[in-house]
Protein backbone atom coordinates (compact mmCIF):
# COMPACT_ATOMS: atom_id res chain seq x y z
CA UNK A 1 0.00 0.00 0.00
CA UNK A 2 1.54 3.84 -1.14
CA UNK A 3 1.82 5.30 2.06
CA UNK A 4 0.04 9.05 1.95
CA UNK A 5 1.57 12.00 3.36
CA UNK A 6 -0.39 15.00 5.30
CA UNK A 7 -0.95 17.51 2.56
CA UNK A 8 -1.67 20.38 4.79
CA UNK A 9 2.06 19.11 6.28
CA UNK A 10 3.71 19.05 3.11
CA UNK A 11 2.72 22.25 1.91
CA UNK A 12 4.31 23.92 4.93
CA UNK A 13 7.63 22.03 4.21
CA UNK A 14 7.42 22.95 0.90
CA UNK A 15 6.66 26.98 1.99
CA UNK A 16 9.69 26.77 4.04
CA UNK A 17 11.68 25.65 1.38
CA UNK A 18 11.00 28.01 -1.00
CA UNK A 19 11.02 31.48 1.35
CA UNK A 20 14.85 32.46 1.22
CA UNK A 21 15.91 32.33 4.81
CA UNK A 22 19.22 33.96 6.66
CA UNK A 23 21.78 30.62 7.04
CA UNK A 24 24.68 32.16 7.75
CA UNK A 25 22.98 35.55 9.97
CA UNK A 26 25.75 38.65 11.14
CA UNK A 27 25.76 40.53 13.93
CA UNK A 28 25.11 44.28 13.85
CA UNK A 29 28.92 44.99 14.62
CA UNK A 30 29.84 42.87 12.10
CA UNK A 31 27.89 44.28 9.29
CA UNK A 32 28.96 47.90 10.27
CA UNK A 33 33.13 46.77 9.75
CA UNK A 34 31.94 45.26 6.65
CA UNK A 35 30.55 48.49 5.96
CA UNK A 36 33.23 50.36 6.60
CA UNK A 37 35.56 48.27 4.81
CA UNK A 38 33.89 48.37 1.52
CA UNK A 39 33.73 52.16 1.46
CA UNK A 40 37.32 52.25 2.56
CA UNK A 41 38.60 49.96 -0.02
CA UNK A 42 37.14 51.39 -3.04
CA UNK A 43 40.00 53.53 -3.55
CA UNK A 44 41.99 50.48 -3.88
CA UNK A 45 39.15 48.66 -6.46
CA UNK A 46 39.73 51.89 -8.96
CA UNK A 47 43.65 50.93 -8.87
CA UNK A 48 43.16 47.57 -9.52
CA UNK A 49 40.53 48.39 -12.12
CA UNK A 50 43.11 51.10 -14.12
CA UNK A 51 45.74 48.21 -13.97
CA UNK A 52 43.83 45.61 -15.03
CA UNK A 53 42.91 43.40 -12.26
CA UNK A 54 39.24 42.31 -13.34
CA UNK A 55 39.27 39.39 -10.69
CA UNK A 56 39.47 41.53 -7.72
CA UNK A 57 36.80 44.16 -9.43
CA UNK A 58 34.16 41.41 -10.18
CA UNK A 59 35.02 39.87 -6.26
CA UNK A 60 34.31 43.55 -4.59
CA UNK A 61 31.22 43.25 -6.40
CA UNK A 62 29.73 40.07 -5.12
CA UNK A 63 31.37 41.34 -1.46
CA UNK A 64 28.73 44.04 -2.06
CA UNK A 65 25.91 41.74 -3.10
CA UNK A 66 26.23 39.91 -0.46
CA UNK A 67 26.64 42.54 2.33
CA UNK A 68 23.34 44.16 0.96
CA UNK A 69 21.51 40.23 1.41
CA UNK A 70 22.76 40.31 4.64
CA UNK A 71 21.81 43.51 5.96
CA UNK A 72 17.78 43.17 4.75
CA UNK A 73 18.10 39.39 6.33
CA UNK A 74 18.99 41.61 9.54
CA UNK A 75 16.60 44.08 8.92
CA UNK A 76 14.40 41.25 9.14
CA UNK A 77 15.40 39.92 12.37
CA UNK A 78 15.62 43.32 14.53
CA UNK A 79 12.73 44.38 16.59
CA UNK A 80 14.59 47.38 17.91
CA UNK A 81 13.11 49.83 15.70
CA UNK A 82 16.06 52.21 16.20
CA UNK A 83 18.65 49.68 15.25
CA UNK A 84 16.35 48.68 12.01
CA UNK A 85 16.01 52.45 10.92
CA UNK A 86 20.19 52.24 11.11
CA UNK A 87 20.38 49.30 9.42
CA UNK A 88 17.71 50.81 7.09
CA UNK A 89 20.47 54.15 6.18
CA UNK A 90 23.28 51.60 6.07
CA UNK A 91 21.58 49.42 3.81
CA UNK A 92 20.54 52.93 1.74
CA UNK A 93 24.26 53.58 1.52
CA UNK A 94 25.12 50.55 0.49
CA UNK A 95 22.87 50.67 -2.69
CA UNK A 96 24.49 53.95 -3.76
CA UNK A 97 27.76 52.24 -3.71
CA UNK A 98 26.58 49.22 -5.74
CA UNK A 99 24.79 51.83 -7.92
CA UNK A 100 28.12 53.71 -8.48
CA UNK A 101 30.51 50.66 -8.37
CA UNK A 102 27.63 48.86 -11.10
CA UNK A 103 28.16 52.38 -13.54
CA UNK A 104 31.99 52.63 -13.02
CA UNK A 105 33.11 49.21 -13.62
CA UNK A 106 31.47 47.47 -16.36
Amino acid sequence: MAKRYNTKRYTHNVKNKTSKKCLYPSTTQGLMKWYIHLFEKLGWIVLANKQGMKFKVDSYKKSISTLQEKLICKINMVNDPDKRNDLTIVLNNVNVLHNHVKRDFI
